[in-house]
């Protein structure tokens, strides 16, 4: 071999190495420019896998991987969104999805209902209660005028009523009874109406004319405008004689 042969051979082995540093450079340029991000993936079968990737786009992460979905499974989050911030991919069964679901909405539900729960309180209260006499009105025989007495004073009974009272807050919200009993019964009222004979005698009348106006004009003006009553009357009269007196 001569000298030109090897020095050719020299000029090929450091355009080779040069050209090999040049793709080195080029792959650690893109890499710097490329941010690549860890992602989680987790499949049905609750295998979990992480992966280095550039990706942003579900359906190009799981490609890029080769991981199909079946028509049985789905993709959270949904394939043609982009990964979400905790950057995991989960693949799961339709009908695991469901329960799952079910499982969160059944467990904020009986959060809700905990925390809006207000604990009922029930109580057996005794109440006693006055029971009204009444009255009842006897009327007595005869004629005259009538008067009102009382034979009998009416006194109120009490009746014993026990309730099953419910409260919430303090606030009684539902009250029912259970059973009662008369402790005292009332005693009625009597009242007696009577007549009381009165014995007339005299009458008495009104007049029909003004007996003043046939008097003298001085009385007439005395008593204008006013209308007399007239009265009968049985009178009895003593005299001061020794006859009827036996006096002198």
């Amino acid at each position: 071999m001569n000298k030109t042969d090897k020095a050719s051979i020299s000029v090929r082995k450091i355009l080779c190495i040069c050209l090999i540093l040049i793709f080195i450079m080029g792959i650690g340029v893109m890499a710097t420019n490329t941010k690549l991000t860890n992602i989680k993936i987790i499949l049905s079968n609750n295998y979990e896998m992480i992966v280095l990737t550039s990706k942003t786009k579900v359906a190009d992460i799981l490609e890029q991987n080769h991981i199909t979905v079946l028509e049985d499974e789905v993709v959270t989050p949904d394939i043609n969104s982009e990964v979400t911030a905790n950057k995991t991919i989960k693949i799961s069964k339709i009908d695991n999805q469901e329960q799952e679901i079910a499982q969160e909405e059944e467990t904020i539900t009986t959060q809700q209902i905990l925390e809006s729960y207000v604990s009922v309180v029930e109580k057996i209260v005794v109440e006693q209660i006055e029971i009204p006499f009444e009255t009842i009105t006897k009327e007595a025989t005869g004629e005259g005028i009538k008067q009102n007495k009382v034979v009998q004073n009416g006194i109120n009974g009490i009746k014993e009523i026990t309730y099953k009272v419910r409260y919430q807050n303090d606030i009684e919200i539902e009250k029912t009874e259970i059973s009662s009993k008369i402790i005292k019964e009332p005693v009625n009222k009597i009242v007696e109406v009577r007549t009381m004979q009165v014995t007339s005698r005299g009458t008495e009348r009104v007049a029909t004319t003004n007996p003043a106006l046939t008097a003298s004009t001085k009385l007439a003006k005395k008593v204008e405008g006013i209308t007399p009553i007239v009265k009968n009357f049985n009178t009895s009269a003593y005299c001061s004689c020794a006859k009827c007196c036996r006096k002198n």
